[in-house]
C-alpha cells in the first residue's frame, strides 16, 4: 500500500476508489472497503481508498472537542491490513472545505484518480454545504464515465442498531466500551509517545509507561481496561489505567499508564500503540496503598485470563470471524 498525504501526486490510471472518513474503521468501513478492493483486483484496476484528516466534523466544530476515533498515523495502520494499492489522505483544511462537490469530483476524482467505480456511504457527504452526497455522484455518471455505487448502512446483528462513527463516539462517551469494540469490531487503538510520570507506579511494583496523547483522540471513560501494545513492531500484553490516581495523587490531568507484564526496558520517547480490548473496572480510591496494591494484582490477573486468546492487535481474526 502505497500512502499519499499530499494532492501533488501522479496521476493514478483506472481507479476503484472507497471515499469516506472512515473515522474508527468499523464493521460498514470495513464491508465498504474490503468490497471496493475486491471488484477492483477482479477487474484489474487500482484500488484507492480515499479519505480526510483531520475528520470534517472536526475542524467545522472549531476543533473544541476531542472526537477524533483514529488519528491520522493508526487509520493509515488499520487500512494497510487491507492492503488497497493507495491510500489518500486528503488535508482537510479550507481550500478542501469550500470546494464544490463538482469540482472535488472533477479535479480529484476524475483528474488525478481516473476513477472508473466509486464506492460510498449512503450517509457520506463532501463538497462544500455537504452538496456532493451518492446521488449527487450518480448524477455524473454519464458525464465522466464512471460508475456508483452505495453502500447501505450496517447493522449491528443482535440490536438492529446503525452502526455508525457517531454512535461509537456515543457508546465510548457514555461507558458502553465494550459495546462500541463490538461495533468496531477491532480493538480500540489509542497511539502516544511515553513520557516521563511521576514514578509511583514503579514505586507500587508496578512500573507503568505514561503516553502523551494527540489533540482531539478521544479517549474512553476513566478505568482499568485489558490491552495489548505494539512497541518497535514487537507486542506486548499489559493493563492500562486510565484517570486521575485518585488513591495517590488525584490529578485534575487525565493520565493514560500501561503496565506491560514481564516487561523490564526503559522506553522514554518510544511511540506505543495501545490497543484495549476490554473494559475492567471503573478507577477507585482506595483507602490505603495496600488495598490499592491487592486490587491491582486482582486486575492483572483478571486481564492475563482475557488475553489469554488474544495474538497482536487481533483485528485480521475478528473481522474473519465476523458473521453479520
Amino acid at each position: 500500500m502505497k500512502v499519499i498525504d499530499s494532492l501533488d501526486f501522479p496521476n493514478i490510471p483506472s481507479s476503484y476508489i472507497a471515499i469516506g472518513s472512515f473515522d474508527g474503521i468499523h464493521k460498514g468501513h470495513q464491508y465498504l472497503i474490503e468490497k471496493m478492493i475486491n471488484e477492483a483486483r477482479a477487474e484489474k484496476h487500482k484500488s484507492v481508498v480515499v479519505t480526510y484528516y483531520p475528520i470534517p466534523r472536526y475542524v467545522i466544530g472549531n476543533s473544541k472537542d476531542n472526537i477524533i476515533l483514529t488519528t491520522k498515523e493508526e487509520k493509515i495502520k488499520f487500512i494497510s491490513q487491507f492492503n488497497p494499492d493507495y491510500l489518500i489522505i486528503i488535508k482537510f483544511d479550507k481550500d478542501i472545505w469550500h470546494m464544490k462537490a463538482y469540482d472535488f469530483i472533477r479535479k480529484i476524482l476524475v483528474e488525478k484518480l481516473n476513477v472508473k467505480k466509486i464506492f460510498i456511504g449512503k450517509n457520506h457527504h463532501f463538497g462544500y454545504n455537504r452538496e456532493g452526497n451518492p446521488e449527487f455522484l450518480k448524477s455524473y455518471e454519464t458525464s465522466f464515465s464512471y460508475e456508483v455505487e452505495t453502500i447501505a448502512p450496517l447493522l449491528c446483528s443482535n440490536t438492529g442498531v446503525v452502526i455508525s462513527s457517531s454512535i461509537i463516539r456515543k457508546e465510548i462517551k457514555d461507558g458502553n466500551f465494550d459495546k462500541a469494540v463490538n461495533f468496531l469490531n477491532h480493538p480500540y487503538i489509542i497511539s502516544g509517545n511515553v513520557i516521563r510520570g511521576s514514578g509511583i507506579g514503579k514505586k507500587l511494583g508496578f512500573p507503568t509507561a505514561n503516553l502523551e496523547i494527540p489533540k482531539g483522540k478521544l479517549i474512553p471513560k476513566k478505568g482499568v481496561y485489558a490491552a495489548t501494545a505494539e512497541i518497535n513492531s514487537k507486542f506486548y500484553k499489559g493493563i492500562v489505567s486510565i484517570g486521575t490516581a485518585p488513591t495517590i495523587k488525584n490529578e485534575k490531568k487525565l493520565n493514560i499508564e500501561l503496565h506491560i507484564f514481564d516487561f523490564n526496558a526503559i522506553i522514554y520517547g518510544y511511540k506505543i500503540d495501545l490497543f484495549l480490548w476490554q473494559f475492567i473496572r471503573e478507577e477507585q480510591f482506595f483507602k490505603n496503598k495496600n488495598e490499592l496494591i491487592e486490587q491491582i494484582k486482582n486486575d492483572i490477573e483478571k486481564t492475563k485470563d482475557m488475553l489469554k486468546e488474544v495474538t497482536n492487535n487481533g483485528f485480521v481474526k475478528r473481522r474473519q470471524n465476523e458473521t453479520n
